[in-house]
């Protein structure tokens, strides 16, 4: 029987994500994907600050901003009659403003905005399996017991009719939606379910270059007596979406759609027969907000939609999946390393399970407040405020995680509106966005703690860095270092880190590897060594979990 450290079930854009990240942190990954080959649909397509922040950590920024160039400059909402027909005099638009753009640069380094999964996942399958990971197509799981050491899955070779069984040490659930390995396992779903409309997504070739002139858009609804539905562009040139809703109440179903009457509806809301239409390719779907009830159960961890479902106003779904990725990786490595305790991957389900849940809640309120989604102004906080909507912001970067691998988190958020005094260093929250120079370069503070555990101390906290790194040899752990001052190992122009950062001039805080803090000090110690010791004990659950200071 074949035996691999991690079998990843899914090979769409979260399942590669989790292999990425896995084969960067050491670990041996094998992923096995149903399909023939990756999804030429587009499916979702925004990817939010702290995505590109992934991306980035991976090294595939530059190959996903190249990627999905043609896009840069699609932005905001129009509502139209007909595409032929409109101009930006006619269109309603509304949507990002440079405010919100001066914002996101304020907080993060990275920002990648709109980018299809069709041209993510080849980007992410290359760089996984450049960084050593195995993907299979047209391998389809059938069944899967597990023990105390490791999950036996059966699989089926769709082309060949071939059966084998693969021995993982651990199991990683990227399935979606259906997920096949959240039903063996039986695990149930809980929230709203459908929320109603039902859509047709038709993706097609036009040249729509002369129809859209400069009338550029993220997103354009469309109604007409003719034809009403969504239309996204995939690539700003001859590629698009199109999506139509229809109602199940008067009989209609997904068949009532072939390709034919597709490119009539397409037709006839770009508003001009003279356009070439082909119909290339037809799914249903349907708005859904449900999360599994467990995100892990034994030695397998449910990861993206395979986890929760999302609707997709504010297009938190493939984020959410992401960050699912980013947070169970590191946890994976450590354990599978002997560097932390196997009750560190119970800290997977305690910090993803509740931002989840959130999550779909913030994307439901969205669904049924449009107008407090797309116009973020500070003019209508108290508007948010009182349906209980979140800052885009807020939700994309700001949420914080409570468990045993974070030290003395608060316990609850100081905003729902404004992101910066979320991000202000606290346990388990993502490390503060500073621009430093470090060897004359500029760099982030979100950069400096990719990967690894970072220790980053105020102006005065070189005795910290110097017992890290002694801890870091006694422990086999390797963490990175930096003194944030005027004479140390990066400065800080602006000289706001000790402020932002709330380690002051003698403190510092401790990242993990996923960027979040897991521990912060202010203050100097008369024993560093000592309390980072207990600090890192604690945090990979090597001993009983006892509260450091």
């Amino acid at each position: 029987m074949r035996e691999v450290e991690v079998l990843v079930v899914g090979a769409g854009t979260v399942g590669l994500t989790t292999a990425l990240f896995l084969a960067r942190h050491g670990v041996g990954a094998v992923v096995v994907e149903r399909h023939p080959g990756l999804s030429r649909h587009p499916r979702a397509f925004a990817v939010n600050g702290r995505s590109a922040e992934l991306f980035r950590e991976a090294g595939v920024e530059s190959a996903l901003v190249e990627a999905s160039a043609r896009l840069a400059s699609s932005q905001g909402v129009l509502t139209v009659t007909t595409l032929a027909a409109a101009d930006e005099s006619s269109a309603v638009r509304v949507g990002v403003t440079a405010d919100l753009r001066v914002e996101a640069d304020r907080i993060s380094p990275a920002l990648l905005g709109t980018c299809p999964q069709n041209l993510i996942d080849p980007v992410l399958l290359a760089a996984a399996r450049d960084q050593g990971a195995t993907v299979h197509f047209g391998v389809e799981l059938q069944s899967l017991r597990q023990d105390e050491s490791g999950v036996v899955a059966e699989l089926h070779d769709r082309s060949t009719g071939e059966r084998q069984e693969v021995r993982a040490q651990y199991l990683v659930a990227a399935d979606g939606a259906a997920s096949t390995v959240r039903k063996l396992l039986e695990i149930p779903t809980t929230g709203p379910g459908e929320l109603g409309g039902h859509m047709i997504n038709v993706l097609f070739r036009a040249d729509l270059a002369e129809v859209v002139g400069d009338l550029e858009f993220a997103m354009c609804t469309i109604e007409n007596p003719e034809s009403s539905g969504i239309l996204i562009p995939v690539d700003n040139v001859d590629r698009w979406i199109f999506h139509i809703p229809y109602s199940t109440k008067d009989g209609t179903k997904p068949s009532d759609f072939p390709h034919d009457r597709c490119r009539e509806l397409v037709v006839a809301a770009i508003g001009s027969s003279d356009v070439d239409v082909e119909v290339l390719g037809v799914l249903p779907w349907q708005s859904t907000a449900v999360t599994a009830t467990r995100f892990s159960e034994g030695r397998v961890h449910l990861v993206g939609d395979a986890a929760h479902v999302v609707p997709p106003t504010g297009g938190f779904g493939l984020n959410t999946g992401l960050a699912d990725a980013h947070n169970l990786a590191w946890k994976l490595a450590a354990v599978l390393s002997g560097q932390a305790g196997p009750a560190l991957l119970d800290t997977y389900e305690s910090e993803r399970l509740p931002i989840a849940l959130s999550t779909m809640d913030q994307a439901v309120l969205r669904g049924h407040h449009r107008e407090l989604h797309w116009d973020l102004s500070p003019a209508r906080a108290a508007d948010r405020a009182a349906v209980g909507m979140e800052h885009l912001f807020v939700t994309a970067f700001g949420y914080q995680y409570r468990s045993t691998a974070v030290l003395d988190p608060r316990p609850t958020s100081p905003s729902t509106e404004h992101v910066e005094q979320v991000l202000d260093g606290s346990p388990g929250t993502r490390v503060p966005h500073v621009r430093l120079l470090k060897n004359g370069q500029a760099i982030s503070t979100v950069d400096l703690s990719a990967g690894a555990f970072t220790l980053l101390t105020g102006p005065e906290g070189a005795a910290w860095a110097t017992a890290a790194k002694t801890v870091a040899t006694h422990s086999d752990l390797f963490i990175q270092t930096c003194v944030i001052g005027p004479t140390g190992d990066a400065q800080d122009p602006d000289a706001t880190w000790p402020t932002t950062s709330g380690v002051g001039t003698h403190g510092a805080l401790l990242t993990r590897p996923d960027g979040f803090v897991a521990w912060r000090t202010p203050t100097s110690s008369p024993t560093p060594e000592h309390t980072l010791s207990q600090v890192i004990d604690h945090l990979l659950h090597r001993q009983p979990q006892t509260t450091t200071t």
